[in-house]
């Protein structure tokens, strides 16, 4: 199978939610782009959500990774490891995505993606946030 090189700057660019130090990574830069999008008043950001696929009926599988990108950066929280992670991680990290889909000066664009929040609210009832 013919393998993707992506580029360093690319790489740069991109965050893996998978672990402690790197939730802190993603809690520093969507806490800059917060920021950045009250001064500016409004910021577009690009939002989705994958799942294993299942082809049983009436069987479904918890959604697994929530992507966040805008301009400058990518987030990608691995939503099964923040829920087996310690109580402090986990309540961080739910904490901070809380934060990131309430947050009304983040214009939030996505297909589908209203079916997607409702889905990862029942597969991890802890999320409560206003929709903005």
């Amino acid at each position: 199978m013919p393998t993707v090189q992506l580029p360093a700057k690319l790489l740069e660019t991109l965050i893996i939610a998978d672990s402690p130090a790197s939730l802190l990574q993603a809690s520093r830069v969507i806490d800059e782009l917060l920021t950045a999008a009250e001064q500016r008043g409004w910021i577009v950001v690009g939002l989705d959500t994958e799942w294993k696929p299942v082809f049983e009926k009436g069987t479904t599988s918890s959604t697994s990774i929530l992507q966040v990108a805008w301009v400058e950066q990518c987030v990608f929280f691995d939503l099964i490891w923040l829920d087996r992670a310690d109580i402090e991680i986990r309540a961080a990290g739910w904490t901070l995505i809380n934060k990131l889909l309430s947050s009304p000066c983040l214009l939030k664009l996505g297909v589908g993606f209203q079916g997607d929040v409702i889905k990862m609210c029942k597969d991890y009832c802890h999320i409560a946030f206003e929709a903005s």
